[in-house]
Formats: C-alpha cells, structure tokens, sequence
C-alpha cells in the first residue's frame, strides 16, 4: 500500500464540516460501491481523530489532571477545526478560546516582544486593551 501526506488537500478536508470529511474514491466505479467507500473513509478519519483525542485525554489522566474537575481551555485552529470531535471526547466541561483560531499567533507574537523588548506584556484581557498600553518593563 503506498499512501503520501499532502498537509493542504488534508487541511482543507479538516476544514469541512465533520459529516463531509471523507475521501474521494475513484470515479469509474458503480455509484454504491463509490458510496460506500466515501462513507467507510469519513468513518476511518472519525475514528483516527478521536482515537488521537482519547490519547491526549489518557495522557492527561495519567498525569492525574482531573479534567472533571480542572477548567480546559483549547485554543489554535486545530481545535477550531476539530470542536464536535474534542466535546465527544472531553465533554462539556471545555471551552474554546474566544478567536482561537490566532491563539498560536498571538502567543508566538508576545513572546517575540519579550524576548526583543526585554518586557513582560499583560494579554489577560486583549479584547478590552487593544491601543492601550499596558505593558510593564522587566526590572
């Protein structure tokens, strides 16, 4: 079997819809044979993300983080991408970061301020501070 990673054409699958993440088969074969192929690859790519997901939970579990009892935040695109499949394994008792989606670019950006600046920058509250400066010099 010979498979090759392609992080577009993956990227835009992840960026689907979870009921619409299956792949294309071969266009010459009977139309049923077609959907059944399409609905046992949204299956495989279902089960491989949960799969990854519990590994994190189990990883976390070992860890002996009561994740019942400890607020979870997720933030960056993949959990954007992937929010009904980390409920189905977390639960409810998660949240998404507001414009997570920037949650990576704006950590990689602070801490480039730091580390050029020689300053700590206070993000606690970004959506009411954008244009104030509030920052703080280190000693």
């Amino acid at each position: 079997m010979f498979s090759r990673y392609n992080k577009k054409y993956t990227l835009n699958l992840l960026l689907k819809d979870p009921s619409e993440r299956k792949l294309a088969g071969p266009t010459n074969l009977p139309e049923a044979e077609k959907k059944s192929n399409e609905q046992r690859s949204a299956q495989i790519i279902h089960e491989y993300i949960i799969k990854y997901l519990r590994e994190i939970r189990r990883s976390c579990d070992t860890e002996q983080w009561s994740l019942d009892y400890m607020p979870i935040i997720f933030g960056g695109g993949t959990s954007f991408m992937l929010q009904s499949e980390i409920k189905e394994v977390f639960g409810d008792n998660i949240r998404f970061a507001p414009n997570g989606v920037f949650a990576n670019c704006l950590g990689a950006l602070v801490r480039f301020i730091q580390l050029c600046e020689n300053r700590v920058i206070d993000i606690s509250n970004t959506s009411e501070s954008h244009g104030k400066k509030e920052d703080k010099k280190e000693e």
